[in-house]
Order: C-alpha cells, then structure tokens, then sequence
C-alpha cells in the first residue's frame, strides 16, 4: 500500500518582539541558574562529611593537613562553600598560594563549577577577604584560569564575560576601575546584567561600585545644595570602603566637598558630611582621627576647612554671648550685642581670620548640645568657668581673644608656637590661662618686640571699636570699616575719628 504525500499547512507563526522586560527576566532566571549552580552537589553524604571533617581541622589550626586533605572533587566543593558560606572558616584558612594549588589538586585543575564559586568568592565578600597582597595573588589567579576557559571555542558565555572585564574586575581597585570605565549612555546595572556577573547584588563589590556612583554624583551636583546623596555617604560602611592608592573613599568625599566649595563659606549640609567623617581637624595631628583622614589631605585642603570653621566657631560663641544675655537679664550685655557682634563677624567677612579656637563653659555646653546633633559641633575646649564662653581669632598678623561677661577684649602682636591655647592636647582652660597668663609668657620669651592691648568694653563714642582698629592698624592690618560697622555707625565713627 501506498501513501500520498500529505500536504499539511502550517499556520503563519506570530511571534511578539522581545522588549527590555523580557531580557530582564531572562537575566533574574540566568542569575536564578547561578544561586542553582552554588548549591550543586551540597546535599551528598560525602559532601556533608567533607565539610565537617575540613571544619574541624580549621578549628584545630592545622591548616597545614587541611591542604593536604583536599585530594577529591567534593572536597573541593567542600572548601569553596566554607570559603562562601562560614567566616570563621575564612577566618582560620584565607586565600593563598598553597589553598589555590591544592583546590586543583584532584582534577588538575578548577572544574568549572570551581572557579564560578571562587568568582563568587570575589565578588560576595572582595575587600574583606584579606589585605592587598591577598586580592593581588587572587586576582591574578582568576584572570589567568579565566584566560585559560575562554581560550576554549566552547567557552560559555559567561566565562566568555569574566574573562573580558576581568583585567578591570580582577584588581585590588576593580570597582573604581568598573566605574571609570562605564561608556557614556550606560549604566552600572548594565554591566551588573550581563551573564557571569549577575546574582551578586548583595556583594562587597557590588556595594563598593555604587558607592563610588555617590562619588560621581558628589561632584555632578550643584554646590553646597542638599541631596539625598549626602545621607547615603555620611553611612560608616560607605566612607570606609576601599577606594584606591591606599585612600578610602571617605578620602574622596572629603576632597570633593573642600575643592567644590567656595574659599568664603560652605553649606550647611555639606559642612556636615566633613564632619560626621572626619571630625574637626583642628585636633592634635597625632590622634587618631587626624591620621586617619586629615594626614591624607593637603595643607591647602585643611587650611580651607579650618577658615569655614572659624566662622563657625564665631557663630557658637557669638550663639552663647546672646543666650547669656537673655538668660541673665543683663541689660548692658543685650545692647552692646549686635556692635560686637558685627565687628567679629566684619573681621571673617574681610577674610582676616586664618583660624580660630573656641572655649566654652558647662552652661554653653548643654545649651550647645540642646539645639545642635554631636556630629554638628565643631572640636571645642572648656573654660573653667560654668557661665563664660571666650574665642581666640588669628586676624591677619595679630591674635585676638575675645569673651562673653566682664572679659576684656585683648589683643597681642605675636604668640610662640607652643602657646598652651594652640596646644589641642590641652582641652580645659582658667580664665587667666586666656588672658594675663598669655602676656606674662609672651613677655618673658619676646622681652624686646611684643606688644599687646586689653580693652574693656566701653560703647561710649565707639571706645572699644577704635582702641582695637588703632591697635590693629599701627600692627599693619587694613581694615575696611564699612564691614565692622552698621551704615548708621560708620557714618558717626567717620565724624569722630575719620575713615
């Protein structure tokens, strides 16, 4: 018997166009395959007697038989998912020349599922595994098995990926060089999409990488303007990453918002992020915050912030003369106020303070701490005295002590380099360390050329105003009036003493 050829008609295929959704839920499944690809070979008897066996030498510290122990592929296994999955065991065996030799040791060489878990390794925990050397031995390691992989026509995909950004990826500073290399027009999740590299979101790397995507952002966005940026790198896990050449990126939060800033002044908010990293860096140079982010600074850098602190420093003293005067009723305190305080702020404006120090009493201490966050305050010193509060000001070639009650407006024309004032190991004062102490230790080590003034506080005809110009003008200081007077004062100050 014979058949006719059937003439079948097959209907017209109707197929939709992939769009951006599809291929990302082809990446979810083909990161889903990589957590599968993990946990291969985990749930075998030998496995799970593996893992206890090489848990127990680790304990025992005999890390010695542990490389020796390792002679079959589930042992291997057994090692890379203590390596991933338990950080006393990263702990007692770290990455090393002798771990990775003997980890090839049974097939002579990383099967594949092998080297996926050490490029896990990498990517999960990457900074942590170990100081420097460690990621340069286990870098190179993975780029030169990587190589070998895609030196193979059968290389998947992704092996084919690793091996291609691994030269980047691969390195002790492999996410600043991930980030730079990023083309214009492309994202960080673009590359994070591709096979090879997905599934790591969690990661150390990952986090490094979008931490330096705040960094770009830090010096994109407007000067001194408050952006959500700013909350995310004040965060201790981000300003402590590694960064590179030995810097951390709180080293470049720091330099990014002191160059971007104007010499004049700074935000508020981005005043705030130097100094919940950083601190004040008007702290002795051998503490440990100093070394540990201003010694990483220029002077340029620091001489900035200390000029944006002065100003500070005059707003917290100038904050707690006005308190005092409201909170005690002093009457003469209240309407001197606003000519003593335009005159210190008249000298900053005109650029004639190069630094500054701040001490207060206990009252102005809680007062400060009731309206301001701990991270808010710049480093202060305490006077020994509950009520006064007093501020030293390097204006020009002259040094300026300035304080809140009865204290005297004092003015000096120099100071020796180990003043106990500029000492910032010393951080409690007296009143006559601040004052008539100053004059007999100034006049014992410069007998011949030292000059001083102490002013009380007269506001008849301007008295105190024109007792400190004169002292600072025959000092050699040019002072522009118009800033240390209101228009109305400087009008009648020009009448009595001439501009």
């Amino acid at each position: 018997m014979t058949f006719g050829r059937l003439k079948l008609s097959m209907p017209a295929l109707r197929c939709m166009e992939w769009t951006e959704r599809h291929f990302s839920e082809f990446s979810k499944c083909s990161a889903r395959l990589s957590d599968i690809a993990q946990k291969a070979g985990t749930t075998s008897d030998a496995f799970n007697i593996s893992v206890k066996n090489f848990l127990k030498i680790a304990n025992s510290n005999n890390i010695e038989i542990l490389y020796k122990e390792i002679i079959k592929p589930v042992h291997v296994r057994a090692i890379t998912y203590l390596l991933l999955n338990n950080s006393s065991f990263r702990k007692k065996v770290p990455i090393s020349q002798k771990l990775l030799r003997a980890l090839e040791k049974p097939l002579g060489r990383l099967s594949n599922l092998a080297l996926l878990s050490l490029v896990r390794l990498w990517f999960e925990y990457f900074d942590r595994l170990g100081p420097e050397e460690i990621l340069k031995l286990f870098g190179n390691f993975l780029n030169d098995r990587l190589e070998k992989k895609a030196a193979n026509s059968n290389c998947s995909t992704e092996f084919q990926n690793l091996y291609e950004y691994g030269p980047v990826i691969f390195k002790k500073d492999g996410p600043a060089r991930l980030v730079e290399t990023i083309p214009p027009g492309s994202t960080l999740n673009d590359v994070f999409n591709k096979p090879g590299l997905q599934g790591y979101e969690s990661g150390r790397f990952q986090t490094i990488c979008r931490m330096l995507y705040y960094i770009d952002t830090l010096g994109k966005i407007p000067v001194g303007t408050h952006h959500s940026v700013l909350d995310e790198v004040i965060k201790r896990d981000v300003y402590e990453a590694s960064y590179k050449d030995n810097l951390l990126i709180g080293h470049k939060i720091l330099s990014i918002i002191i160059d971007r800033s104007p010499e004049e002044d700074i935000s508020d908010s981005w005043q705030n992020v130097l100094l919940s990293i950083a601190g004040d860096p008007r702290v002795p140079k051998s503490s440990p915050k100093y070394q540990k982010w201003w010694a990483f600074l220029t002077q340029k850098q620091i001489s900035k912030v200390c000029g944006w602190l002065s100003k500070v420093d005059l707003k917290l003293f100038l904050q707690a003369l006005e308190e005092h005067g409201v909170s005690s009723g002093n009457t003469d305190l209240q309407r001197m106020f606003p000519s003593r305080k335009k005159f210190l702020e008249g000298l900053i404006k005109q650029g004639l303070v190069k630094h500054s120090r701040l001490f207060i009493g206990s009252n102005a201490d809680k007062f400060f701490k009731s309206i301001y966050g701990y991270k808010e305050l710049p480093s202060y010193a305490r006077v020994l005295d509950s009520n006064r509060s007093i501020i030293y000001l390097h204006v020009g070639n002259c040094h300026m002590i300035e304080g809140s009650h009865s204290f005297k407006l004092w003015i000096f024309t120099k100071l020796p380099d180990d003043i106990k004032i500029l000492n910032y190991t010393k951080r409690e004062f007296s009143v006559s360390d601040l004052s008539t102490s100053i004059v007999s230790e100034c006049s014992n080590k410069f007998p011949n050329n030292f000059y001083y003034t102490s002013i009380v506080h007269s506001p008849s005809n301007f008295n105190w105003q024109h007792k400190a110009i004169s002292f600072l003008r025959s000092a050699g200081e040019s002072l522009d009036l118009e800033e240390i007077f209101t228009n109305n004062e400087y009008s009648l100050y020009k009448k009595m003493y001439g501009a």
